[in-house]
């Protein structure tokens, strides 16, 4: 029930535990004398339902009241909702001019979370109403539902709103990169796949307090690092905050510039950057593989062969 597999296209995951249940009608199966003007219904959830075991889990328990027309529901300001005999806080009463009359308006679900008790397994929720009158007329209906995800769709949207690390950050970073070794470097070739999917980048990120220059997937790293209770850079391994994961600037607008085919582009002395075709990535020797020095022998030999056939034509 509460083991969910995340992924940005899929969240919130809503899953409902009671839907549509009759709200205005007594339900004589739960063993509880109800007192006029009340209505008691029993929620299970589970044995494992404190806030602090949700939370964890990212999971917020929400109701919904709705009319008999599938429309939010319309009540009068005299009606309390409690779970667990715990009040719920309810929206503020406001004018309808159809009704000619305050209501309140259900336009939101409500997050009962807080309310839940972790040592019971059923919930109790309470609709009261003074004169046991809901609403002007018509049937009322409560669901219950967990939304797993909410946590992870904030970071998400926090990625997004905080300050990116600007293209002119990413050239000081650079321009240390280059000067800071005996040797002058005058390009290097960067890699445009995640270290963590293996798949090509879609928002290139990085952490402000790291130096080096390449960037990981800023969702996949949401992702990966979702309930850790520590946070690693997944190209240096050092520790760092959340809040420290920004967007990339200079990165993002490559990829926005290069075909998805391109997963290698070359960056130069100056800053300026160009895309490496498939072509041109097959002539490659990646220094790092287990087999380039095997790669590297057969392009010499081969050169030499080539060198030694020109040299018996002259």
């Amino acid at each position: 029930l509460y083991e969910t597999v995340y992924d940005f296209e899929n969240i919130p995951v809503i899953r409902n535990i009671l839907y549509m249940q009759p709200l205005n009608q007594k339900n004589h199966n739960n063993g509880f004398e109800c007192r006029p003007g009340q209505f008691v219904h029993l929620l299970k959830l589970g044995y494992s339902c404190s806030k602090e075991f949700l939370e964890k889990k990212d999971i917020e328990v929400q109701l919904i009241l709705m009319d008999e027309n599938n429309k939010h529901a319309l009540l009068r300001p005299s009606v309390s909702i409690f779970c667990n005999d715990q009040k719920l806080t309810l929206p503020s009463s406001e004018w309808c001019p159809e009704m000619c009359t305050f209501v309140q308006r259900f336009n939101d679900p409500i997050n009962i979370t807080s309310h839940l008790l972790g040592d019971r397994n059923e919930q109790i929720l309470i609709f009261y109403s003074p004169n046991g009158v809901f609403q002007n007329s018509g049937k009322l209906f409560f669901t219950v539902r967990l939304v797993h995800g909410k946590a992870l769709l904030a970071q998400k949207s926090a990625l997004f709103t905080r300050p990116p690390f600007s293209k002119a950050s990413f050239l000081t970073l650079w321009n240390k990169y280059v000067n800071s070794g005996d040797m002058l470097v005058v390009s290097e070739h960067f890699s445009l796949q995640c270290p963590l999917s293996k798949k090509r980048l879609t928002c290139a990120c990085r952490s402000s307090l790291c130096c080096h220059i390449g960037c990981f997937d800023g969702l996949q790293f949401l992702l990966h690092c979702y309930n850790s209770t520590v946070v690693k850079c997944p190209i240096c391994g050092r520790i760092i905050p959340l809040e420290s994961v920004v967007l990339d600037e200079y990165m993002n607008t490559v990829l926005e510039n290069v075909g998805e085919e391109i997963s290698l582009i070359e960056i130069f002395s100056d800053g300026t950057w160009k895309p490496i075709s498939q072509t041109a990535q097959s002539n490659c020797i990646d220094l790092t593989s287990e087999q380039s020095a095997s790669l590297a022998d057969d392009k010499l030999q081969n050169m030499e062969t080539k060198s030694h056939q020109l040299l018996q034509k002259i």
